[in-house]
């Protein structure tokens, strides 16, 4: 017999997880939910990290690249100019 999968409950959906430790706490930091999903690898604040340490380390390096594309990238809209610029150094 194949056992059926429990419906999620307030306290097993991310929102759920997050809104008790903000009760418990008053206040809720990264730090703090990041703890505590360590600690509960059942959780489903756990599921939404990246725990090998090699690969989160490559996808915070694609978000810094993204953020400097934002902040120094000019997409120009005119068609007769290149399809982008950056500005040059000073």
């Amino acid at each position: 017999m194949i056992a059926k999968a429990k419906k999620p409950t307030k306290h097993t959906t991310v929102a759920g997880e997050l809104e008790t430790l903000r009760g418990r706490r008053k206040l809720i930091t990264a730090a703090s939910v990041v703890e505590w999903a360590k600690q509960h690898p059942d959780s489903a604040l756990h599921r939404q990290f990246t725990w090998d340490r090699n690969e989160a380390a490559y996808k915070w390096n694609l978000h810094q690249a993204r953020n400097l594309i934002r902040v120094h990238v000019t997409v120009l809209k005119n068609d007769t100019e290149p399809p982008c610029s950056m500005p040059s150094a000073p």
